[in-house]
């Protein structure tokens, strides 16, 4: 989730907030599972994880597994998110689930660090608690000294998912 509050998911959060100061800003996260499992730890929605769903990738030893029709479907509306963005400054379009500008100092949604998550399936593409799910009170908390073992109220079961991307 973080490495001391300067790389990570918490961090590439507070970038996130940063720049909505001057600009749209749209987050997300890749909250899709990869499957993939190293040294019997579950990699969950590991970094560079996203580049299949948006390229066809052939690294050697990449070990990227094929996408399945549910995935190719979650990469066709990735595809259909980023060509919009890329065109008008905004990833929404016709038929899509709405994908909320991020607010600088309260997150999307309710105040509460949410950005846009992306799985695959029905309900796959929904506002997640980002903030929450990785314990960013926790991290910013250690960062200043006023850390506590107490999880935020609005603390979710945390995502198997990395950090999300700024566009």
């Amino acid at each position: 989730t973080d490495w001391g509050g300067q790389l990570g998911a918490c961090s590439t959060l507070r970038t996130a907030e940063a720049a909505a100061r001057h600009a749209r800003v749209y987050a997300y996260e890749l909250t899709e599972d990869s499957g993939e499992v190293y040294g019997g730890f579950p990699l969950g929605a590991y970094h560079g994880w996203e580049l299949p769903f948006l390229w066809e990738v052939r690294i050697p030893g990449a070990g990227y597994p094929e996408l399945d029709e549910a995935q190719e479907a979650l990469a066709d509306r990735m595809a259909d998110y980023w060509t919009a963005f890329a065109s008008t400054g905004d990833p929404n379009h016709d038929g899509a689930p709405r994908w909320a500008r991020f607010r600088p100092g309260t997150g999307s949604g309710d105040g509460d660090g949410t950005v846009l998550g992306l799985a695959a399936g029905d309900g796959g593409i929904a506002p997640v608690p980002f903030a929450a799910d990785h314990r960013c009170d926790l991290w910013s908390g250690i960062a200043t000294g006023t850390a506590t073992d107490e999880p935020a109220a609005t603390a979710a079961t945390p995502s198997p998912a990395t950090e999300p991307a700024v566009r």
